[in-house]
């Protein structure tokens, strides 16, 4: 039987839980769902890899910003989100990492290699492994994205013939969820599952 008390019993253990739940990666001042780093990569051209990294998809998914690939021609660089896709939201809606002592362009394309392409200049914002981490702030609002929808690749080539940039990985800015809502959903999964226990 549904009562008060059980809900607010399971609410309780969601609080203690949750915290292990909600992960958070900080880069520079910026914090991140877990969730929001690329998942794959590939390349239309032969970009060089640096940091240790075995494959190009290697070197731009996940949170280590120490990896990544060096333009030396006119490659294409296919940067995708599996896990979390990138919504276009309120403000800037993604992040794209650039590793090295000076800033860079780059020209981006969002959603499809036929769709409209924008150069993007770099800016220097953080450190990480010793070696300056620019950033490219981008608004889906500037590719015709309609708010709350998603896109889950980008495209990536040289912004001029002067810049080769190094890409080092790409995140989305979607907001990370309060604690109170992950331990919300999971309080009412639990008294869920004690509602379905006691039919049992």
């Amino acid at each position: 039987m549904f009562t008060v008390q059980k809900f607010l019993i399971a609410f309780s253990i969601a609080q203690i839980l949750c915290p292990i739940a909600d992960a958070v990666i900080i880069k520079g001042t910026t914090s991140y769902r877990d969730d929001a780093f690329a998942d794959a990569a590939s390349s239309t051209g032969s970009p060089l890899i640096y940091g240790g990294a075995l494959s190009i998809s290697d070197a731009l998914s996940g949170s280590d910003l120490t990896t990544g690939v060096e333009f030396v021609g006119a490659e294409t660089v296919q940067i995708d989100f599996i896990d979390n896709t990138i919504k276009n939201i309120a403000g800037n809606d993604l992040v794209i990492f650039e590793y090295g002592a000076n800033p860079e362009t780059i020209s981006l394309t969002v959603g499809s290699m036929e769709s409209m392409s924008i150069v993007y200049a770099s800016v220097f914002s953080f450190q990480e492994g010793g070696t300056n981490i620019n950033e490219i702030r981008v608004d889906l609002n500037d590719f015709g994205i309609a708010m709350g929808n998603s896109v889950s690749s980008i495209f990536i080539k040289v912004g001029d013939s002067a810049h080769k940039p190094e890409i080092s990985g790409a995140a989305s800015l979607e907001p990370i969820p309060e604690p109170g809502q992950y331990a919300l959903i999971f309080g009412l999964a639990i008294l869920g599952y004690l509602l379905l226990r006691r039919k049992a």
